[in-house]
């Protein structure tokens, strides 16, 4: 069954959204999208046309609308943002790192995604095998990082409870069943990463702002 993407243009709120009022309005429409979409429907958030985003309004349109999904809110939905420049995105970025949430991106002209926000290494390494791969088993990732299969399978399925990446039950060619997991690009196609189900190095720090010496790392590119 093909999947439903609908995309909502946040410049339908105006050009430059700067007011927190503006966003929890924006947050509520938000909310009813994804609660109308079937079951495994994407919704993506279109910047185009906005010239500047607020942290204020960011806070309560993106980041607290990923902060519901990640505990559980609208089960087996997902959110993408599409927007055309980097530089938009640094107050989002800002209050995404506060909440330690990430949420994938694309960026006008660019083929591959990118993850905004906070990130732990070895989850944005396990992402990014996904993604590179396009269709990948936990084996697989687990050959190419150096990690266990099971360390694998944990890491994509962490990934899945933060709505990065979608997950579903499949029959195994030999019998029984595993799960696999799935994104949605640009042109409508699903990379695709089974696994059958992290005992990892803990996190010493996150994909987004590098504050070591003020500079600036925003965002890691998975294309």
């Amino acid at each position: 069954m093909p999947r439903v993407e609908q995309v909502l243009p946040l410049s339908r709120y105006g050009r430059r959204l700067g007011m927190r009022l503006e966003g929890r309005k924006a947050q509520e429409e938000i909310l009813a999208a994804l609660s109308a979409l079937p079951p495994g429907g994407v919704l993506v958030l279109d910047l185009s046309g906005v010239e500047v985003l607020s942290g204020s309004f960011a806070d309560e349109a993106v980041a607290a609308v990923l902060s519901r999904l990640r505990e559980g809110e609208h089960p087996d939905r997902y959110l993408y943002l599409r927007a055309p420049a980097l530089e938009l995105l640094e107050d989002l970025e800002a209050k995404l790192l506060a909440r330690k949430l990430a949420a994938l991106v694309r960026l006008g002209g660019e083929e591959g995604w990118r993850v905004l926000g906070w990130l732990p290494p070895y989850l944005g390494d396990v992402l990014a095998c996904a993604l590179r791969r396009g269709e990948a088993r936990s084996v697989e990732v687990a050959q190419e990082l150096g990690i266990s299969p099971k360390q694998a399978a944990l890491a994509l399925q962490r990934l899945a409870s933060l709505r990065l990446l979608r997950r579903e039950r499949e029959r195994k060619p030999g019998g029984g069943y595993r799960h696999r997991y799935l994104i949605c690009d640009r042109y409508g196609r699903e990379a695709v990463i089974p696994a059958p189900s992290l005992g990892v190095p803990a996190p010493c720090g996150c994909y987004g702002w590098d504050r070591i010496g003020g500079r600036r790392n925003l965002m890691r590119n998975f294309s």
